[in-house]
């Protein structure tokens, strides 16, 4: 009888911690059924685990073991990417196997990611998000093609690789979210409510702008300024938010994104505090997710991950959001902008 395996791997402490579960009934060959009859012996004899082709484990197993046992081990040396392949057989020849199920899907994954990369849905915000900006809207029926984002008004080239920054007109440091309600307030003179209405909303005009701010800075390097007071004093804040941990479940960013080799369900989370971790997270937002059918922003995802957390959720434009990227942004420092896709 071929028994079906279930298996977990998570890079740790230098290699791989591997949490198994072999379905299999493991008779001992010493029970009797209800006429009285000897219940053939059935068990596993033998269990292999290789890494990319090599046998790394080979263990010998007896009928005392329970039915469908778990196993619990470590593989020094390997790591995330290696193939890993689980194999038994049994005392009647009966074999299972299989190859680590979360490479396979991390792959085809990857392949979706490309298959739809030329037609990213984000080209359609773009261009809506375009029409946004140059429309008169508000009270004052302006555009928002006089909007400073840090390289001047209406300049857009290469103005979301340097945000969030500190703007002296408003006293305060921004990121692209909080800069554009602070110009639909002043040139178009909305109040803060109209300015942020829908924020959060899928396709909403905020997701549109960002969108169409962002690719203005495709392929430049982030560039996060740290020359203000100002600017070194939010990062800091990031800072201290990232490994801060509260509420009713003791979580904190760090949680999830402190170290390597976590991931929740099918996704590796990145490890935010090294450069390498921020550098390849931060590059690609705002991104199309595939799971919700829209675009996110940093903001949207931020205080999405605070209301998962049962944080008190940040106001929309708050300070502690835009400490949280000012830290993770400024850690990305020097890696290419391509605004993608995920899951």
């Amino acid at each position: 009888m071929a028994g079906r395996i279930k298996m977990r791997a998570a890079e740790k402490d230098g290699g791989v911690e591997i949490k198994l579960l072999m379905r299999h009934i493991m008779e001992t060959g010493q029970r009797k059924d209800a006429q009285g009859n000897v219940i053939p012996a059935h068990h596993i004899t033998l269990m292999e685990i290789a890494v990319n082709g090599t046998v790394k484990i080979r263990s010998q197993m007896g009928p005392a073991v329970s039915k469908d046992p778990y196993v619990h081990l470590f593989v020094p040396g390997a790591k995330k990417g290696d193939m890993i392949k689980i194999s038994w057989v049994d005392n009647k020849g009966d074999k299972e196997e299989l190859e680590e199920a979360d490479n396979k899907t991390k792959e085809e994954l990857e392949k979706y990611r490309k298959l739809i990369e030329d037609s990213n849905p984000t080209e359609f915000l773009i261009a809506d998000g375009e029409e946004l900006w140059k429309k008169p809207a508000g009270p004052k029926k302006q555009s928002l093609e006089k909007c400073d984002l840090g390289k001047g008004p209406g300049v857009l080239q290469g103005a979301y690789a340097e945000l969030p920054r500190y703007f002296k007109d408003a006293n305060r440091v921004m990121d692209v979210e909080a800069r554009l309600v602070y110009c639909k307030e002043t040139l178009q003179g909305m109040s803060a409510k109209e300015a942020t209405a829908n924020w959060s909303k899928k396709g909403s005009d905020h997701e549109k702008l960002v969108a169409f701010i962002a690719s203005k800075s495709a392929g430049m390097e982030i560039n996060i300024p740290m020359t203000d007071e100002q600017e070194k004093i939010i990062y800091n804040v990031g800072e201290r938010l990232f490994y801060h941990r509260s509420g009713p479940q003791d979580f904190g960013c760090v949680t999830c994104h402190g170290e390597a080799g976590k991931r929740i369900r099918l996704t590796d989370l990145p490890q935010l505090n090294t450069v390498k971790g921020a550098q390849e997270s931060m590059q690609s937002w705002p991104a199309y997710r595939v799971s919700q059918d829209s675009v996110w922003t940093m903001e949207r995802r931020l205080i999405d991950c605070v209301r998962q957390m049962r944080w008190p959720e940040p106001e929309y434009g708050s300070d502690i959001i835009i400490a949280l990227q000012s830290y993770m942004m400024r850690n990305a420092n020097g890696v290419a902008l391509k605004p993608g896709i995920k899951r």
